[in-house]
């Protein structure tokens, strides 16, 4: 599970340089960082339940 985590915060970080260069549109830059942020959410709360098991 962490290594998952680890790449979307590093989709993160290269999603965060794309955006200062202007390479795409702000919605899509917005709509892939929720993306990003959803997929932390739900991984977190799949490793929290893997822990109690």
């Amino acid at each position: 599970m962490c290594i998952v985590v680890e790449e979307i915060d590093e989709t993160q970080l290269w999603l965060e340089i794309i955006e200062e260069l202007e390479y795409l549109n702000p919605e899509k830059i917005l709509h892939l960082k929720a993306e990003c942020e959803e997929l932390v959410k739900v991984m977190t709360k799949y490793k929290f339940k893997l822990s109690q098991v």
